[in-house]
């Protein structure tokens, strides 16, 4: 992930590792909060697996504070042709999973108000 960011023209220096232990995308989105507030950061790009993309935005741009600009950056996945993904067995599976957290992630995160309907107040 951090060579795709490199690739994007992202400097080294500016790329920070996030160690934690999660077992989902919304603790990862909950973990990275404090960092963020800790840090004052106004934006921050999460890297994700290209299948992944779509939930993680979803979940992030609920979680953080608002006014922090959430941007997301999809790592390439060997296993995971989003052109092709019917053609392989693990990409359907991968993706039929992918769909089913997100409704699990819907679930868990109803109620909450969209970031941008919150500017727009």
């Amino acid at each position: 992930m951090e060579h795709d960011l490199i690739e994007r023209g992202v400097p080294r220096e500016k790329i920070v590792r996030f160690v934690h232990d999660a077992d989902s995308s919304l603790e990862e989105a909950r973990a990275l909060t404090r960092l963020v507030k800790e840090r004052r950061w106004h934006s921050v790009i999460v890297v994700t697996s290209n299948f992944h993309t779509r939930r993680a935005r979803y979940i992030f741009r609920r979680v953080f504070p608002q006014g922090v600009e959430v941007r997301m950056a999809s790592a390439r996945d060997g296993d995971f042709d989003p052109e092709h993904w019917w053609e392989k067995r693990k990409s359907t599976k991968e993706l039929t999973r992918e769909f089913a957290s997100m409704v699990v992630t819907w679930w868990e995160l109803r109620g909450r108000v969209r970031r941008a309907r919150q500017r727009n107040l």
